[in-house]
């Protein structure tokens, strides 16, 4: 059973990861690179904790997931699969339910309203000036004080 956990670690972690760190820059030969650096990560903190038998497993599932990467992007079948909307957009959002907002031309996830909502700030300030500074511009460290009106 731990192997298989470990087996999937090195798959999906190292897809995670890989997307975590590089975002868009996650293609071609570097997204490979930052692959195989990110499986060999979680492999050698899974050696350095004991784990030596999973370490093994997580290198064997980072592997698979290179070569499952490979097949995505350069065979017919791996074009096939991702036309008819095969993907993992899970690595792309947290957003639930995943919808696209163009579907048939990219996989960009639509953010529901509210998420990330532009901070407003104030410019006016109170009556008698800003706390913490007395009407003349004293600071904090001046003979006015904080406290001073």
């Amino acid at each position: 059973m731990m192997m298989l956990v470990g087996g999937a670690a090195g798959f999906f972690g190292s897809k995670a990861l890989t997307q975590a760190v590089m975002g868009a820059s996650n293609v071609g030969v570097a997204g490979y690179f930052g692959n195989a650096v990110a499986t060999g990560g979680l492999a050698l903190v899974a050696y350095m904790l004991k784990f030596r038998k999973e370490a093994a497993a997580i290198l064997a599932g980072g592997v698979l997931q290179i070569i499952a990467r490979a097949v995505t992007d350069y065979t017919p079948f791996g074009q096939f699969t991702s036309s008819l909307g095969v993907g993992d957009y899970q690595m792309q959002a947290f957003a639930t339910p995943q919808r696209l907002k163009d579907p048939l031309n990219s996989a960009e996830i639509e953010i529901p309203t509210g998420w990330g909502a532009p901070v407003v700030v104030s410019t006016a300030q109170p009556p008698g000036g800003v706390h913490g500074f007395n009407r003349n511009g004293g600071g904090l460290y001046t003979g006015g004080g904080l406290y001073a009106t």
